[in-house]
């Protein structure tokens, strides 16, 4: 895939540029100041893409032209607009990494499973609206 793809993913294009500067996902997090989990799960679309700071010193970290930086906070930017998901500032930060990671794979939950999160709620005593 190429920055110019129309069907490229944030995270599949941080994966591309990551790997034609020779750089692991551990040594990129280190730099910029992310887990490498994190890595890991942004370019396999499992999360969405970081806050832009992090976007603009992984651009830097890999070298990547102005042009792929420009490609990179765009998606960066529409993949979590795409989201729809607002969590206020008072949310705990347990809670909204929860709540990112459950919008991330909404298009892959099933309905089964989408009842198997609520009912796992709903037996830890968490009142649902």
């Amino acid at each position: 895939m190429t920055p110019g793809n129309a069907s490229i993913t944030f995270g599949a294009l941080l994966f591309q540029l990551r790997e034609r500067a020779f750089v692991s996902q551990r040594r990129l997090a280190a730099t910029v100041g992310l887990p490498a989990s994190m890595v890991s799960e942004i370019e396999n679309g499992r999360r969405p893409p970081p806050p832009d700071k992090y976007v603009l010193s992984i651009g830097r970290a890999l070298k990547a032209s102005s042009s792929e930086q420009a490609t990179l906070s765009d998606l960066a930017a529409r993949e979590r607009q795409s989201l729809g998901l607002k969590i206020g500032k008072t949310t705990p930060k347990h809670v909204a990494s929860l709540l990112r990671d459950i919008a991330c794979m909404s298009h892959q939950l099933s309905p089964t499973q989408a009842n198997n999160i609520r009912a796992q709620l709903l037996q830890g005593g968490i009142a649902m609206k």
